[in-house]
């Protein structure tokens, strides 16, 4: 994932897809790991050299987090289980806020 996506692969590590970030990268390094390890890259670059063709890309809309999440839930077949970071968060806010959270997907109580 392009370095200047981070926003967006939390939100997509915590949804359980294997996203990895290369800080500092420029695309051209980014692709080359994509094509190594079998991944697509995200990017905010329309910008694509034609030695990296082969390697999936998509390109995100600036701005659009929300717009990038639904496409990206929608179409991509690699999605992993919840990691051990989702428990650890959700037993941290229980404790931080005195009580349980509602299970994912259901609905909370008032207050």
């Amino acid at each position: 994932m392009d370095a200047s996506l981070e926003s967006l692969a939390r939100r997509l590590r915590f949804l359980g897809y294997d996203v990895i970030r290369l800080a500092g990268a420029r695309l051209e390094e980014v692709v080359a790991v994509a094509r190594r390890e079998d991944r697509t890259v995200l990017t905010l670059s329309a910008r694509r050299p034609r030695r990296w063709a082969d390697v999936p890309a998509i390109t995100v809309a600036r701005g659009d987090e929300a717009g990038a999440v639904r496409k990206l839930a929608g179409s991509c077949g690699k999605r992993y289980r919840e990691g051990t970071h989702v428990t650890r968060i959700r037993e941290w806010l229980e404790h931080a806020l005195g009580r349980p959270l509602a299970p994912p997907g259901g609905t909370s109580g008032p207050g």
